[in-house]
């Protein structure tokens, strides 16, 4: 198992999962005065970033987050490809023309939309809603989409709630536990480099497993990167 990428952790998880490794290192190395050293040292600057996160749990609301960013990519494609399908109806030109004409005012040539980032998606959304029941509307009614008009435009306003909702808790918080974060780096370099270069490979391995857990991989930008940056 690799040595755990510190940065690439978000901060609270690395605080709780920093005494997580240091229960595991202390247990596994009950006499090594230096390893006590380092783990204390850790452990006392883990406790201090939880202790001025405040009551506010941020990861139901990125999950909310998630799940909507979700649905409104669906409603999306849905729209895409029943618009293309509607394209392709060789008997029905005046769908083949209500279909071809929403495809370019709101897609272009091709699905867009999705792969944008989450603010710029909901802008995007709200643009195309617009025209989908404003100009457009009676094209909609020929083709009868309204009700993915109205799934995407629900889905798009619960987004914008749910992300307004987050951004208010996290400007609540107390303190800025970003305060806290370099000095909990630097212990757990140490702490990391030690065990590293003194632990059998099994013991490193389970050692290192909380923080590996939490490692966040790169994906679609629900929190701004990097997480040291929040």
């Amino acid at each position: 198992m690799k040595t755990p990428k510190i940065s690439y952790i978000r901060p609270v998880e690395k605080a709780a999962a920093t005494l997580n490794v240091v229960s595991i290192a202390v247990e596994h190395r009950p006499d090594d005065a230096i390893l006590k050293t380092l783990c204390d040292d850790a452990k006392s600057k883990a406790e201090e970033l939880l202790a001025n996160m405040g009551d506010k749990h941020q990861k139901p609301l990125t999950e909310q987050l998630q799940e909507l960013d979700a649905f409104r990519d669906s409603m999306i494609r849905a729209l895409y490809h029943r618009l293309k399908s509607e394209s392709f109806l060789m008997t029905d030109p005046a769908h083949i023309e209500a279909a071809e004409d929403l495809l370019a005012a709101v897609f272009g040539d091709r699905l867009s939309g999705v792969d944008l980032p989450l603010l710029r998606e909901t802008a995007w959304i709200n643009e195309r809603v617009g025209l989908l029941t404003g100009d457009l509307a009676a094209k909609v009614e020929i083709l009868g989409i309204g009700g993915i008009v109205t799934s995407l435009t629900q889905a798009n306003d619960a987004f914008g709630e749910a992300y307004q909702a987050r951004s208010s808790a996290q400007s609540e918080m107390p303190r800025n536990i970003m305060e806290f974060v370099p000095a909990l780096n630097e212990a757990l370099v140490l702490l990391c480099t030690y065990i590293a270069t003194r632990f059998p490979a099994k013991y490193r391995d389970a050692t290192f497993d909380p923080l590996n857990k939490v490692t966040k991989a790169p994906g679609k930008n629900v929190n701004p990167p990097p997480p040291d940056a929040q």
